[in-house]
């Protein structure tokens, strides 16, 4: 009897836990699902945090998610969420005569840097962005959107 009033309560002390740590999982975000992997968890989590919080949407921070993910330069990131809606107009950005463009209106490159949103200009204006960093973020995007099926 002893035996199984243990085992009794170890199940119910397990199922106890359990319920504890599934409720209060959601109490701070996860990482959206559909974000660039290549992102790290914790900065991810943080940007998406800002642009919820951001004049640029109204979407709560379960329906934002990074949608390609540049890098980070000078503590600035480069990254393009999901968009809204869609709308098939190119956007581009010209920044020391380099060509920035996506498929959609609604999806531009931003740059994140101590919780603002800024754009490629400006943060080229800010200096937290170079020459050689717009470099490698027009070839990071020109390789991604001319193999990518936006463009079939």
């Amino acid at each position: 009897m002893k035996k199984s009033l243990k085992i009794l309560l170890t199940l119910g002390l397990a199922t106890t836990m359990l319920f504890v740590i599934v409720a209060f999982s959601g109490c701070s975000p996860r990482r959206h699902p559909h974000s660039d992997p290549a992102i790290g968890r914790e900065l991810e989590i943080r940007i998406r945090q800002d642009y919820a919080a951001s004049r640029y949407t109204t979407r709560s921070i379960d329906s934002i998610s990074i949608y390609r993910y540049y890098g980070t330069f000078s503590n600035a990131s480069v990254v393009i969420f999901n968009p809204a809606a869609t709308v098939w107009q190119i956007w581009q950005e010209i920044v020391a005569e380099i060509v920035f463009d996506t498929p959609c209106s609604g999806m531009p490159i931003r740059v994140w840097h101590a919780g603002e949103f800024y754009t490629l200009t400006q943060a080229y204006d800010n200096v937290w962005l170079t020459v050689y960093c717009l470099i490698i973020i027009a070839e990071k995007n020109d390789a991604f959107w001319y193999d990518h099926p936006f463009w079939s």
